[in-house]
């Protein structure tokens, strides 16, 4: 445990590392159950002072055994990696946020091979027709392979969800656009918006517009609970928003506990309405679809358009 500690007690070696391994079991609990450093080494001397006179050690200066049973650093610093177990239990999306990740690539993916859905709060305010501030609902399906989004926006005259009907609308139009149509596999959340999605197969065989023809399987994986970092649309949405949405006038960022405002007390001015904000939203779409990305990016550089377009030569 420490040198004085090994020094001071006349206990054979088997006992001592017995008393070690408990030592060690009471640091990791500690720290599994969310104590501070100073705590876990004041407790840790506490239990190590009454284990160690519970194996029938008398010291004749009692100060100075509790100095003797001071907690090296170098014992709980081992153990550190035990506090994982206090963010699991208390704060479950930190700790899947900070787990390790590998970066899938889409090198040999085609188009629509896969494709993410997701609904996203637009951080711009927005004025309604009675003049209250509202802000909308970006409804997104990001093609992986290439990077193009197809998507619309949604307000609602009070307050309210995207439902069952919005996304369907979005999804079908996609569907029916030429450069686009039925995904190989759809990748989305668990929310009631999304249970469309099970009825899907049946869907292709019907004769109606955009799913008629050859029948299809469309595999649908559901994402895991706490888990939006693994779906590359958020990092769509998170890019996008820095780099074409702060530049908008009506920008309140994303932290809505602590909007961006234009005096102290005086919030953001709205852009103006809804319907005169879309045709503004698509033309920063156009341009996202057009730009080159960067060199970290899975698109090696290149933007959307130039890969689908290397797609479509293929």
């Amino acid at each position: 445990i420490s040198r004085q500690w090994d020094a001071l007690v006349p206990f054979d070696p088997g006992t001592k590392a017995k008393i070690a391994e408990d030592l060690k079991q009471e640091i990791r609990g500690l720290l599994a159950a969310g104590a501070a450093w100073g705590h876990v080494k004041l407790l840790a001397r506490n239990f190590l002072v009454e284990t160690t006179r519970s194996w029938g050690f008398r010291p004749s200066d009692f100060s100075s055994f509790e100095q003797a049973c001071s907690i090296p650093w170098t014992l709980v610093s081992e153990e550190l990696h035990y506090r994982k177990v206090h963010q699991f239990r208390t704060n479950r999306k930190a700790y899947e946020d900070s787990r390790p990740r590998g970066r899938r690539s889409i090198e040999g993916m085609r188009p629509m091979e896969l494709v993410v859905g997701d609904v996203h709060p637009i951080d711009i305010h927005l004025t309604r027709a009675e003049g209250s501030i509202c802000t909308a609902k970006l409804i997104a399906f990001l093609d992986w392979a290439t990077g193009r989004v197809w998507c619309d926006l949604i307000a609602f005259d009070k307050r309210g969800g995207v439902n069952n009907r919005d996304v369907i609308e979005v999804f079908a139009a996609m569907v029916e656009h030429p450069a686009f149509g039925l995904p190989e596999a759809l990748y989305i959340d668990n929310g009631k918006e999304y249970g469309f999605a099970t009825y899907l197969d049946a869907a292709t065989i019907l004769t109606v517009p955009g799913f008629h023809g050859p029948a299809r399987t469309v595999r649908v994986v559901n994402a895991l609970p706490y888990n939006a970092p693994a779906k590359p649309i958020e990092r769509w949405f998170g890019d996008f928003e820095s780099r074409y949405l702060s530049s908008v006038p009506g920008w309140i960022s994303g932290n809505r506990m602590n909007k961006r405002q234009e005096a102290i007390g005086r919030t953001v001015a709205p852009f103006g309405t809804f319907e005169d904000f879309v045709p503004a939203f698509f033309g920063l779409l156009k341009a996202y679809h057009s730009v080159p990305t960067g060199k970290q990016s899975g698109l090696k550089g290149l933007s959307p358009n130039t890969i689908f377009q290397q797609h479509v030569a293929t």
